[in-house]
């Protein structure tokens, strides 16, 4: 996904409103090396997810976006 898709994503997510929200976990395999990347995960009212994931030290961020 290039920079301009990205920011249109995100527009989506203007003015909705955030029914609840979570810390998860997403497993990341490096080898036999198993580690965690911490995330967070918006459940908005109008049924839209929306989760992030941290997922090395450098920052990297991972995302999914789920729109009915």
């Amino acid at each position: 996904m290039d920079n301009e898709e990205l920011i249109s994503l995100l527009d989506t997510l203007v003015g909705k409103t955030i029914a609840k929200w979570e810390f998860v976990d997403k497993p990341r395999w490096r080898g036999d090396d198993i580690s965690a990347g911490v995330g967070i995960h918006l459940h908005f009212t109008d049924d839209t997810e929306f989760t992030v994931y941290e997922t090395q030290q450098a920052g990297y961020i991972d995302y999914e976006f789920v729109q009915d």
